[in-house]
């Protein structure tokens, strides 16, 4: 879209103030995202390409990219909080067809033996 952060702050500002549909609307995107765009596909795309890849040298990588750009660290916590969902995204939803999917929801000690890490149970 090629729209700035300060753009579309200064749009919504306007809208506030100026249009009565927006009157109470509570922006809460007050402060910019602490993860690009870029780095957000780049993560994805290293980790669907090779997903024993680890984590850490992603990590790495996109602050190290940072440093030469003089923008502030990546926190850690950040990152694999985004690359967690990269990986559920990316794996979860291949693996199970829907019919295994609703059978396996069927079957409640199942999912309770699993849950509670009784994986001889589970394996029967």
């Amino acid at each position: 879209m090629n729209v700035t952060y300060r753009e579309v702050r200064m749009r919504i500002t306007k809208w506030i103030k100026e249009e009565p549909d927006f009157f109470n609307l509570i922006y809460l995107g007050k402060s910019p995202p602490s993860i690009t765009l870029d780095e957000f596909i780049e993560i994805k795309d290293r980790i669907q390409s090779n997903p024993l890849e680890l984590k850490k040298h992603i990590l790495s990588d996109i602050k190290d990219k940072r440093e030469l750009r003089n923008e502030d660290t990546l926190s850690t916590a950040t990152f694999y909080r985004r690359a967690n969902q990269v990986e559920l995204s990316l794996f979860t939803n291949k693996f199970w067809t829907d019919e295994e999917k609703s059978n396996f929801m069927r079957d409640p000690p199942l999912v309770n033996a699993i849950n509670q890490g009784n994986w001889d149970i589970a394996k029967q």
